[in-house]
């Protein structure tokens, strides 16, 4: 349940960012029933796409770009171009002449990418020989082909046991390292380098030197343990002005604030596949000056009035179990904010430049614009504030109206 979970929350980001969204492929299956079986044999000398609920099988050769939603995922034919699967598993046996993007629970790549390798999902296994870098994120990675750069790698437990050509760089739970590295190995979190052979530095940010374990490897580079407030000495380097630092600090604020986009990103586009009437109900809310005053007003007031809520309910014992789900739908509310108000930001902007897209590119352009907002010193706290309070506000007004509508409908139906 948790891995279908985490594949429907990190679902289609990167296939709505690297896929042109006004080409046309070579085949296109819009249409193929639940539970049912594509199997694709025969070479195709152009782009590829094939959609379906059930297995799919890619066993011809693909000339161009490969594009595959589905929810069981084979592919054995080699692909010149690009590879892009959104799925539940995923295998991957084949020759990849570029780069390789998959989203999925569980991820096999056993075959030979050329260039580089992102990956999102619970479990990411890496068999095959990778060319360039390597960037996963998910719970478990187990990386045991050769990669021929960098290691790049965003979560619970990475273990790498294989020749890395560049460094690695892992802001994971635990890291564990049984290779060679020809790089460096930077960490922030917990590391065991068992029989590794590390040809540059080992850099730890941790406040808890137990969890730091390399007494069996070499490091023939210098060793240095770092607290995690010193983080960002990866950006900064050898500016000790005043103007100069805090121009770093604004760029490293910028690069974490665009890179966040790709996690909020994929929620506005969970809301537009799974709550898209509920969506433009709470976009309504905010379609003009009038309507983003009257949501700016009632999310102001709800915020004073949750928190009164909440102390009583801490004061009460029997309040306790109503003050965690007031919590969590606290939690949930504020992760969509940016997302909603993205949508409805670029909307407003695209048709001043002659687009109609009313999905995915807007929210796309509207996220990065709020993430780059809210990067600005003071001001972007106050705008940021204030678009909270629009968004929370909307909601509550779309969730209003629909009460109101169905008190009407209880009534008829009682007479």
């Amino acid at each position: 349940m948790l891995r279908r979970f985490f594949t429907v929350l990190v679902g289609g980001l990167f296939l709505f960012l690297f896929i042109p969204l006004n080409e046309v492929l070579a085949l296109q299956i819009e249409s193929v029933e639940e539970n049912s079986r594509v199997t694709i044999t025969n070479d195709v000398d152009d782009d590829l796409l094939v959609k379906g609920e059930g297995a799919i099988n890619i066993e011809g050769d693909v000339n161009g770009d490969l594009i595959i939603f589905g929810e069981t995922v084979n592919v054995t034919g080699d692909v010149e171009g690009n590879v892009y699967v959104m799925g539940s598993t995923v295998t991957l046996e084949n020759m990849i002449g570029k780069s390789v993007y998959v989203i999925s629970g569980t991820t096999y790549l056993n075959g030979e990418v050329y260039r580089d390798v992102y990956l999102m999902g619970g479990n990411i296994h890496i068999s095959g020989s990778v060319s360039e870098d390597v960037l996963v994120a998910g719970g478990e990675a187990y990386i045991q082909g050769s990669v021929g750069d960098d290691v790049r790698a965003f979560a619970g437990t990475v273990r790498v046991n294989t020749t890395v050509g560049g460094d690695i760089v892992s802001a994971s739970g635990n890291t564990i390292v049984d290779g060679t590295v020809e790089g460096s190995v930077i960490s922030a979190g917990a590391i065991d380098l068992k029989d590794s052979m590390v040809l540059g530095d080992l850099v730890v940010y941790t406040d808890k030197t137990d969890i730091i374990k390399y007494s069996e490897s070499t490091i023939q580079g210098e060793r240095s343990i770092k607290g995690y407030e010193q983080f960002g000495e990866i950006f900064k380097k050898n500016n000790t002005s005043i103007p100069s630092t805090l121009i770093e600090d604004l760029w490293v604020k910028t690069f974490w604030s665009l890179f966040q986009c790709i996690g909020i990103v994929i929620v506005g586009f969970l809301l537009f596949k799974f709550a898209p009437v509920r969506l433009e109900s709470t976009l309504t809310k905010m379609n003009d000056g009038q309507e983003i005053l009257k949501s700016f007003l009632t999310g102001f007031i709800a915020f004073p009035v949750g928190v009164f809520i909440a102390v009583f309910l801490a004061f009460s014992i029997f309040g306790w179990p109503l003050l965690k789900v007031l919590v969590l739908l606290a939690l949930l509310s504020t992760s969509v904010v940016t997302p909603i108000a993205g949508i409805i930001l670029g909307r407003k902007i695209l048709p001043l430049f002659g687009s109609k897209r009313r999905y995915v590119v807007p929210l796309t352009l509207g996220v990065a614009i709020i993430q780059i907002f809210k990067t600005i010193p003071i001001l972007g706290w106050f705008f940021y504030q204030i678009v909270v309070f629009v968004v929370i506000g909307a909601m509550l007004r779309m969730q209003w109206s629909k009460y109101q509508v169905a008190q009407r409908m209880t009534v008829k139906v009682t007479k």
